[in-house]
């Protein structure tokens, strides 16, 4: 019963710290965290998160009709990716350059490996500053989902002490 009130009280922090996120980090696409979605829909809208999934999939630049076109079973109107595009390119995730053929094209300006590390960075940090026993509640989460889990965490915690003593 424990480890389930530990693993309660660490999603009802996370529920709490949405707002001190954007407000102390000041992460222009980071201003609500969903713990009940998947993958970078917890930060990001429904529609955003797609668009940046097709920008990360591919090694080119895509245009808006591009993307438009992978997000064809959502039926979306054109006009709808356009906006979520210029959204994106407002948070600075997305880059927009107009070619030779008059016609914008669109890339990531950060990285899904980035992206995912300032996230979690910002998430952990306001979590460890908004309670003190976060970081017990962080330990008994690992536990809780899978105890080996505890056996990978002590030996990041090894390495990463190691590296620190050798410095």
């Amino acid at each position: 019963m424990k480890r389930i009130q530990g693993v309660k009280n660490s999603l009802d922090i996370l529920h709490k710290v949405e707002y001190n996120i954007i407000m102390r980090f000041k992460i222009p696409f980071l201003k609500v965290f969903r713990p009940e979605k998947k993958g970078i829909h917890r930060v990001l809208g429904e529609l955003e998160g797609d668009v940046m999934e097709i920008l990360w999939s591919r090694k080119k630049k895509l245009t808006g009709r591009e993307i438009w076109q992978k997000l064809k079973k959502k039926k979306i109107a054109y006009t709808t990716v356009l906006t979520v595009l210029d959204r994106l390119v407002n948070k600075k995730l997305i880059k927009k350059e107009r070619s030779p053929a008059n016609v914008y094209l669109y890339e990531p300006a950060i990285s899904e490996e980035d992206f995912k590390r300032m996230v979690s960075e910002a998430v952990f940090k306001s979590l460890f500053e908004f309670s003190g026993g976060a970081i017990t509640n962080f330990i008994n989460f690992f536990e809780s989902i899978d105890p080996t889990l505890l056996d990978e965490l002590e030996q990041i915690l090894k390495k990463k002490k190691a590296g620190l003593n050798g410095k």
